[in-house]
């Protein structure tokens, strides 16, 4: 558990409310991404490990290591920044319920086929853990609906990846490198999201989401995914500051 210093500290950075101490584990609830880099920073400083979620529906601490963790909730950033019906694509807040998100889009024709209402995650959740749905036959990743993300990184410092036009998207595709990362490369604060006009809904209709598969970053691991993800973990994150564990249970 971190000590009272530290805690206080954190608590000055989020504000009063914005901190939670649940069996010995620290939450914070950020309002805006100065917050989230003043925490990456005094994470760094400390030794500390963080953790983003989003409705942080469930965690299985009996996987995680006894370190010093700070978990960060994007619960604050759950606005919508912008829809644009013309361009089929919305900016939307990294803490937005997925159970929402398609009510919201209704009013502009609009729908985005990785929402279902007994999902209890978020649209940064659904992209951190690069989420599937599939009818039996088919199989769609969420990479293929994230146009752009913005996420502060583990030297704080606020990246913007990607493009909101999809005819606009060239060069590296660097917005898939943090698709399934699982929170172990930054924070993500903002995604752009492709979306479906509501007429091609029946294209759709048998769609279901398939459980996430977390690739576990183990540099004794055989499997290319496993030593790719990896070696970015090392690239991006030198430190450590983003918990990275094998086969940690999140529905994030």
């Amino acid at each position: 558990m971190l000590d009272k210093p530290a805690i206080h500290s954190l608590s000055e950075m989020v504000g009063k409310g914005n901190l939670d101490v649940v069996l010995g584990r620290v939450y914070l609830h950020p309002a805006n991404i100065e917050m989230i880099k003043k925490i990456i920073g005094f994470a760094d400083e400390k030794g500390l490990k963080i953790l983003p979620v989003g409705n942080q529906s469930k965690v299985d601490y009996d996987k995680m290591p006894n370190e010093e963790i700070v978990v960060i909730r994007m619960d604050k950033f759950c606005t919508t920044k912008q829809v644009v019906p013309g361009d089929l694509y919305a900016i939307l807040g990294a803490g937005y319920e997925l159970s929402q998100l398609n009510k919201d889009l209704a009013s502009h024709n609009l729908f985005f086929p990785f929402c279902f209402e007994e999902n209890k995650g978020t649209v940064g959740g659904a992209v951190a853990s690069g989420v599937d749905i599939s009818d039996g036959e088919s199989k769609i990743n969420v990479k293929e609906y994230v146009l752009s993300l913005e996420l502060v990184n583990a030297q704080a410092e606020v990246l913007r990846v990607g493009a909101n036009v999809f005819k606009s998207v060239a060069g590296y595709d660097t917005v898939r490198l943090f698709v399934g990362s699982w929170g172990t490369l930054g924070v993500i604060t903002q995604v752009g999201l492709r979306l479906v006009p509501s007429n091609r809904k029946k294209e759709f209709e048998n769609m279901q989401p398939l459980a996430p598969v977390r690739i576990g970053l183990d540099k004794n691991s055989k499997d290319q995914a496993a030593i790719l993800s990896l070696q970015l973990k090392k690239e991006l994150d030198p430190k450590e500051i983003f918990l990275s564990i094998a086969n940690l249970a999140l529905d994030i």
